[in-house]
């Protein structure tokens, strides 16, 4: 096996385990937030009905709900909201954050973009498709075709 082969072998172990890991904290976050959602739910008050404020007045609808409680619920929702976004947020600045590691040729220290980031990955994965390309090429030719050269270093 030549080293380049071998460097995209296990280029694609890495990225499977890393895909593995991100599929396990998607599944807790996913989980947890079930969690704080069955939370709010109040047996005392009963199935909630969540109506358009837009729509009508009242945005809770049951003959045991008192203003005081349907605030409280409210409250919980939207906190239950905000832990959700702030979870998802984190995820996905993990997962960029990791994409990052992948981009040969950028420091550890520099900070990128998220459309930065994107934008090098997708280059570094046209170049590893060339190089694979190229390599089948020459697996069935007689002759070696020459490997590309390295790409430039990025600017952060």
């Amino acid at each position: 096996m030549e080293f380049g082969t071998r460097q995209l072998v296990l280029w694609h172990k890495r990225r499977k385990q890393e895909e593995k890991k991100a599929l396990q904290r998607d599944e807790e976050i996913h989980n947890s937030s079930k969690r704080v959602r069955a939370s709010i739910f109040n047996p005392a008050v009963g199935v909630m009905d969540i109506k358009s404020s837009s729509l009508e007045g009242t945005k809770w609808n049951s003959s045991t709900d008192t203003q005081g409680e349907g605030d409280e619920l409210e409250r919980k929702r939207r906190a239950s909201q905000r832990e959700q976004d702030r979870r998802r947020t984190e995820a996905l600045n993990r997962a960029f954050a990791q994409l990052r590691t992948f981009l040969p040729h950028v420091p550890q220290d520099t900070k990128l973009t998220k459309l930065r980031t994107l934008r090098m990955a997708i280059a570094y994965i046209r170049q590893l498709q060339t190089v694979a390309q190229l390599q089948s090429q020459a697996n069935h030719s007689s002759s070696p075709p020459p490997l590309p050269s390295p790409p430039p270093p990025w600017a952060p």
